[in-house]
C-alpha cells in the first residue's frame, strides 16, 4: 500500500489481496493518518486482485469510523468482481464509489 496526499486528500493505492490481516493494517493506518495528515481519504483499488469477506468487514469498520469522526472516505477503481461484491451486499449505498481516482478527487 502506497499513500500520497493529493488536493488535501490522503490517497491509498491498494494492491494485492485485501483479507483480514491486510484489512486490519489498512484500518489501523487510516485511523492513524486521518486528522493528523488529512481530513479525508480515498481508497484506490486499481491494483487489488482479491478481497474476501474479512477484508470487506474491515472496510465497513473503516467507513463507520469515518462517519463517527466526521472524516470523508471514498473508493475508486474497483475491479469488476469486487464491484459486484459491493453491489450484491448493497454496500454501494454505504460507500461513495467512483470509476476513477480523478472523479473521486473532484467530488471532495
Amino acid at each position: 500500500m502506497n499513500k500520497t496526499v493529493k488536493n488535501g486528500v490522503l490517497v491509498y493505492q491498494l494492491a494485492g489481496e485485501i483479507e483480514a490481516k491486510a484489512g486490519k493494517a489498512l484500518s489501523s493506518q487510516i485511523k492513524t493518518d486521518l486528522g493528523s495528515v488529512a481530513p479525508s481519504a480515498l481508497l484506490n483499488f486499481q491494483d487489488v486482485t482479491y478481497m474476501n469477506s474479512a477484508g470487506l468487514r474491515e472496510l465497513i469498520d473503516i467507513v463507520k469510523y469515518c462517519n463517527k469522526s466526521g472524516h470523508k472516505l471514498k473508493i475508486s477503481n474497483l475491479p469488476e468482481d469486487i464491484r459486484e461484491m459491493f453491489e450484491f451486499t448493497n454496500l454501494t449505498r454505504v460507500f461513495a464509489i467512483f470509476d476513477t481516482e480523478s472523479q473521486a478527487l473532484a467530488s471532495y
